[in-house]
């Protein structure tokens, strides 16, 4: 098991919890109380899967987490009485499960009960990781250290490099959960198509950028999120990043699907805007993270228009997550002066009644 799967291990756990507070928080009880009790599955199959090479300090913070949403979806449909575990306390959870793989922070919960056997497990799963590793020639698996997985940058990490000009626009405070190992080129982190019972499901496929020499640029991706007005990232709305694209004489072609976890209903309500950001690994770069972003597009609530190919246009420099809020476009500047767009297709999908 290679570090990039432990990652997306951990990004499924911080998806279902954060389906399970959104349901939570809408007043959904059943729905709440099936995501939660589907992410206490996943981390009791995880914890008897010996590939899964968690530290002990991420299967105790685990351990935790699984009797939290037990807790908490034992008594989903209680509206009267007081729950053992609030709502805000678990929103808590979401950042500590998403960087799980770089840092075990201490569970801010006080929790009644475990849900596993924690100490047995633990050893059990060292006696079979022992008896694999003879089988296997005394091949084994590694046990992933939180230093071994590249992290988020933060954001004064994320600044362009010094022979950048430094009066292009300025990121806001989001960081992009971007590959997790450069040199063996980014892993696809888009999720599954999600299916809402009663609102519309948007999938953005993605077909090619247009750019001038786009060869010179290694592994180049794109990373799609949703941010509101000011800027600030959503829940669901977390970044997505897609597989390398082919680069080809004056384009990079992805042919990727890409689809949105929050429903178009919420996305017009909330008055979210996608930003689509095209990143490279730049290997000469003096900074810790060597992904760079060339250019990011931008698309309103109002231009998702079912079966519509967009062409968007595209800006240099890195995004200005808060631009609708500031309303400083003239500041925003087009990578060239040619015709060149980043084309995407909106998909509509109609509530699944079923």
């Amino acid at each position: 098991m290679n570090r990039v799967e432990i990652v997306n291990r951990i990004l499924i756990f911080r998806d279902t919890l954060t389906r399970a507070i959104t349901f939570d928080a809408w007043g959904q009880v059943l729905e709440a109380e099936l995501e939660y009790t589907r992410l206490v599955k996943l981390i009791q199959d995880s914890f008897t899967d010996v590939k899964l090479p968690f530290a002990e300090h991420q299967m105790k913070f685990l351990n935790k987490l699984a009797a939290a949403c037990q807790a908490r979806a034992r008594h989903a449909q209680d509206l009267d009485g007081e729950r053992e575990i609030t709502l805000s306390q678990m929103e808590t959870l979401v950042p500590m499960v998403e960087y799980l793989h770089a840092e075990t922070p201490p569970f801010p919960i006080d929790i009644p009960g475990l849900v596993r056997d924690l100490p047995s497990l633990i050893a059990a799963r060292k006696t079979n990781s022992a008896s694999r590793s003879g089988a296997d020639d005394g091949e084994t698996d590694a046990v992933v250290s939180p230093t071994s997985i590249v992290s988020a940058p933060d954001e004064d990490e994320n600044d362009e490099d010094e022979d950048d000009d430094e009066d292009g626009p300025s990121v806001g405070p989001i960081t992009s959960k971007s590959a997790a190992g450069a040199t063996a080129g980014p892993a696809s982190t888009l999720l599954p198509k999600k299916h809402f019972s009663s609102h519309t499901g948007i999938t953005l496929r993605v077909d090619l950028i247009a750019l001038k020499n786009p060869e010179q640029y290694i592994e180049p991706f794109l990373t799609i999120r949703l941010c509101d007005p000011q800027g600030k990232s959503v829940r669901m709305g977390e970044p997505q990043d897609t597989a390398p694209g082919k680069c080809q004489p004056d384009c990079v072609k992805f042919n990727q699907d890409v689809h949105l976890q929050i429903a178009y209903e919420q996305i017009e309500q909330w008055d979210l805007a996608i930003f689509i950001e095209f990143m490279y690994y730049k290997p000469k770069s003096k900074k810790k993270d060597k992904m760079k972003c060339l250019c990011w597009c931008m698309i309103e609530p109002d231009e998702l228009v079912a079966n519509k190919r967009l062409p968007l246009e595209i800006y240099g420099k890195k995004p200005v997550y808060n631009v609708r809020h500031t309303k400083n476009y003239s500041k925003l500047k087009l990578l060239s002066s040619d015709q060149q767009f980043l084309y995407v297709t909106v998909i509509r999908h109609e509530p699944d009644h079923s």
